[in-house]
């Protein structure tokens, strides 16, 4: 047997440490002594021995843990993410969208862990929401994003979202980890440091991260509180849920986060030319498109497009002269094994040709089922009043 229940320390020395670890929790900073002294009564310590699984990703989530000493490495699909040690926590994410666990987490240092289950989580979690639910409600009525939303969609993503604080340093959001969270920025101030070297500032109003999450992919910045930051974090499963509205609101800002960063490709540049209105204007006129495998989404010799994939693969093909269309599904796949290189999520094509107004170079075809964001030439022209080249000259 790996883990041994215990109890170690003073009543007083473990409600000090619990405060330590909540002042710094990003959502729980706003629980007072009544709830630790709840939370001290139902948590369960228990003793670590190295090699002992704690979660397992994909298991149900029935706790939620505190690292009183040791260390505990994190597995996301069988590659070691990060390392854990005292005072920080695990577990959280599960329990608040009642979804499957997203990591597996192993002891690799003897140590004390407290473990508090869902019940015990939600109680605390509910205190939060009662707290906070009116100052959520009045940001999301006088932000720009989100006072065009209906009263009753407010309410609804108010109801999706958790308020959490962060103090100064502490990073919101890491490089190379796997979008579970995306960040409505409240109050304060957070610096952003790209993989590229770039850095910015993200303000009140700002969302964060909503890429990774709505495109499956890996968090391409570093986000850190300059100062003490207020933030909602809207998880993965809540956003799933959220439909209309709500949806286009957050979706575009995924969308027009992803064609400003462009994971250092020139090619979307004329993107950052573009004034806030007509960004918002362009990405309005995308439509969503899904494709079988093996399909053709777009043509070689058609008109201009702008091709963003959101899910799945996609192969851009090699020129062939003597190619007729329509390619069958068995050609198009027997094609695309010496494909000029393979789009992923998060990944564009077809943005030279936008702004050249010259048509489509190569065939694109999709590898496995995909879906993809796409704008005409034509809607560009609708969207901005005027031919790209000249509108970015």
């Amino acid at each position: 047997d790996t883990t041994k229940v215990c109890r170690t320390a003073s009543d007083e020395d473990n409600l000090q440490f619990l405060r330590k670890v909540f002042d710094q929790h990003f959502l729980f900073s706003d629980l007072d002594d009544d709830d630790l002294k709840f939370i001290h009564k139902h948590m369960r310590p228990q003793l670590v021995e190295d090699g002992a699984r704690i979660l397992e990703q994909g298991d149900k989530g029935v706790s939620f843990h505190i690292i009183r000493s040791g260390t505990f490495v994190v597995i996301i699909d069988g590659e070691r993410v990060s390392q854990l040690t005292e005072s920080q926590t695990f577990g959280e994410f599960s329990l608040v969208y009642s979804c499957a666990r997203t990591a597996t987490v192993v002891c690799n240092v003897d140590g004390e862990l407290w473990s508090i289950d869902r019940a015990c989580f939600r109680y605390c979690l509910e205190k939060v929401k009662s707290k906070h639910s009116q100052r959520i409600l009045e940001f999301f009525q006088h932000d720009h994003a989100f006072r065009q939303l209906s009263e009753n969609d407010r309410k609804r993503l108010a109801g999706a979202c958790t308020l959490q604080v962060f103090t100064q340093g502490q990073e919101v959001i890491r490089e190379g980890e796997v979008g579970q969270w995306m960040f409505i920025v409240v109050e304060g101030f957070l610096q952003t440091l790209e993989g590229s070297g770039k850095s910015g500032r993200a303000s009140p109003g700002t969302i964060l991260g909503s890429e990774a999450v709505i495109y499956s992919k890996r968090h391409t910045v570093r986000a850190k509180a300059i100062d003490r930051v207020t933030c909602l974090a809207l998880g993965k499963y809540a956003f799933s849920r959220l439909l209309g509205p709500i949806e286009h609101v957050v979706r575009r800002s995924a969308l027009k986060s992803l064609l400003l960063k462009s994971d250092g490709s020139k090619d979307l540049d004329f993107f950052k030319h573009l004034s806030s209105s007509q960004s918002d204007s362009l990405i309005d006129r995308f439509e969503k498109a899904s494709f079988t495998q093996g399909e053709v989404i777009a043509a070689a010799g058609s008109r201009a497009q702008l091709i963003v994939v959101k899910a799945g693969e996609v192969a851009v093909l090699l020129p062939d002269a003597s190619e007729v269309f329509p390619l069958t599904p068995e050609a198009a796949l027997f094609r695309a094994e010496s494909a000029l290189e393979v789009l992923h999520a998060g990944q564009s094509y077809g943005a030279y040709s936008l702004v050249d107004g010259t048509v489509v170079t190569h065939t694109l075809v999709a590898l496995t089922a995909a879906q993809v964001h796409r704008v005409s030439a034509a809607a560009v022209v609708g969207a901005l009043m005027g031919q790209l080249s000249d509108v970015i000259r």
